[in-house]
């Protein structure tokens, strides 16, 4: 009996960080398969809320910084676009807009597209801030009923 091959959609979190693109190249040699489809997902970063000023003054600022995230979202897509398009790997790119935390909204599009597995980078939180903040990764493990692997820091020599 032929093997029946189908693509699995497989999202790698990016968000410009180090750990982010490690998790990418993990993904690539340890992971994929020919048929699979890489789900670039990046949570766009919103600029924070300024101080108003007399005369408008938060208003530009506030205006710059946002065209300033999303240049950074933009460039941030072309780099993995390129690589995935040298490397002939067939994928989609998920930018979303951080209306909740960008755990839930992992999880929500991973729902949504029925991804086979989540894979994202460890961005080394200390414990405090683990505790205080929550970290991304682990609101992932625990609100998500597929595969997550969490790929730990590249070890420096």
């Amino acid at each position: 009996m032929e093997e029946v091959k189908s693509s699995k959609l497989n999202l790698v979190c990016i968000d410009g960080s180090e750990q982010s693109e490690h998790a990418f190249n993990w993904y690539i040699g340890n992971y994929h398969k020919s048929d699979d489809i890489v789900g670039l997902v990046y949570v766009q970063r919103q600029p924070s809320m300024p101080i108003l000023i007399d005369g408008g003054v938060g208003i530009e600022a506030y205006q710059i910084s946002a065209r300033s995230c999303q240049k950074e979202a933009e460039n941030l897509k072309h780099k993995f676009q390129t690589i995935c398009e040298k490397k002939n790997l067939k994928f989609k790119f998920f930018m979303l807009d951080p209306h909740h935390c960008p755990g839930h909204l992992i999880c929500e599009i991973a729902k949504e597209e029925k991804a086979a597995s989540i894979i994202m980078g460890q961005r080394g939180l200390g414990m405090i801030s683990r505790m205080l903040l929550g970290s991304t990764s682990d609101y992932v493990l625990h609100h998500t009923n597929i595969p997550v692997t969490v790929v730990p820091n590249a070890i420096k020599s």
